[in-house]
């Protein structure tokens, strides 16, 4: 495996369309998928309310997985930050947020955050600010090339 440059972690964040967020809810890891946008030094998401907002509620320790994949070679470039998530109150950042969302996601899946008829639970956005963020890529010299997760 090799390090990746602080570019090339951009790169990874700014082009993956989905990362999983890992929560700790009543003790245990809890990991979902997540649909973001990157914000400066971290990202943001919208969660309704269930386990993942309950795990955050009881600790705003979050980690984030981002990993990019090319089916044709099989190489691949991981990205892994440590943060804290908040959520966001001021309504104007959250519009902000909410618009930057449906932009990123508008032609690749229809817009999917849009109106999806009466829901019970509230949607809210989440920012996640990183303290710490490494990124991997697969091996490059006499090795083949692993699938994330393989040594």
């Amino acid at each position: 495996m090799n390090q990746l440059t602080p570019q090339e972690i951009a790169e990874v964040i700014s082009g993956a369309k989905f990362a999983h967020i890992g929560v700790i809810c009543d003790g245990e890891p809890y990991v979902t998928p997540i649909s973001f946008v990157p914000l400066g030094d971290g990202i943001a998401f919208r969660s309704l309310t269930g386990k993942r907002l309950d795990g955050l509620a009881q600790n705003p320790k979050v980690s984030i997985e981002i990993t990019e994949y090319t089916d044709d070679t099989g190489s691949w470039r991981c990205v892994v930050a440590n943060g804290h998530a908040a959520v966001v109150e001021d309504v104007n950042e959250e519009a902000s947020i909410i618009q930057a969302l449906l932009r990123r996601y508008e032609q690749s899946f229809n817009s999917l955050l849009g109106d999806t008829g009466p829901s019970l639970s509230k949607a809210y956005v989440i920012k996640i600010e990183f303290d710490a963020i490494t990124g991997r890529s697969s091996g490059t010299f006499l090795q083949p090339k692993t699938r994330p997760g393989r040594l």
